[in-house]
């Protein structure tokens, strides 16, 4: 077989592979929506769903063929023109075989990823830049659980001075972000920086507050020396 057609018919392959597994799920999935338990009093069924399902393929790829007697000595005769010495076996039939065999795994998951109003969750990933001792930059960025960026999305960043106060001390007024309402850039980034007040002491916390699309993440800072 060509290695064109090879090709083909691996991709045709997986793509069959795939769809199948996918379409048994859906099926499955199917039948567990028509399946429920009834509760205590007052309490709602429960339902069942496939958060993950985990495959695992495994191909073995042989090929084999051979070479006409013809083609052997006009390798032979060029060989011995270029002043190269090769043996070779006596092939059965008057033709020269060859065979190899290689094996690949392909693993992969199903993920159910719950839709919020027709569209994926929202994601937050924040990361701290530290400027200095007391000068925090923070860095957010906001996209759907499939990786989509989310842009013009408003973000509100917050001190959070409760939750500081009870893992720590009090904080001070001056101790605060430069902006607290800011929207996501093209690239569904925003940022602004947190400052904490030279009166605060060596050791105590600020508790920040994330919230953009339904999603909120909390970001702890302990003040350096």
């Amino acid at each position: 077989m060509p290695l064109d057609e090879l090709d083909d018919l691996i991709e045709t392959t997986l793509d069959d592979y795939l769809l199948a597994l996918a379409d048994g799920i859906q099926q499955a999935q199917r039948q567990l929506d028509q399946t429920s338990v009834t509760g205590r009093p007052g309490q709602p069924a429960t339902a069942y769903y496939l958060p993950r399902v985990e495959f695992e393929l495994k191909m073995t790829f042989a090929m084999r063929g051979g070479r006409p007697e013809g083609e052997q000595a006009a390798d032979a005769k060029r060989g011995g023109r270029a002043g190269t010495l090769m043996m070779r076996a006596p092939a059965k039939g008057g033709e020269e075989s060859y065979s190899g065999e290689t094996t690949s795994v392909i693993r992969g998951a199903f993920v159910a990823v719950p839709l919020v109003g027709g569209r994926t969750p929202t994601t937050l990933r924040c990361s701290l830049i530290r400027h200095s001792a007391r000068e925090i930059g923070l860095v957010v960025a906001v996209a759907d659980s499939l990786g989509a960026v989310q842009i013009d999305v408003p973000v509100q960043i917050d001190v959070d001075r409760e939750r500081s106060a009870e893992l720590g001390t009090p904080l001070k007024v001056a101790t605060d972000v430069d902006v607290g309402l800011l929207r996501t850039d093209l690239k569904g980034y925003a940022g602004t920086t947190l400052r904490i007040s030279e009166d605060e002491p060596e050791g105590a916390v600020v508790v920040v507050i994330i919230e953009a699309a339904g999603a909120t993440e909390t970001v702890i800072v302990q003040v350096a020396p």
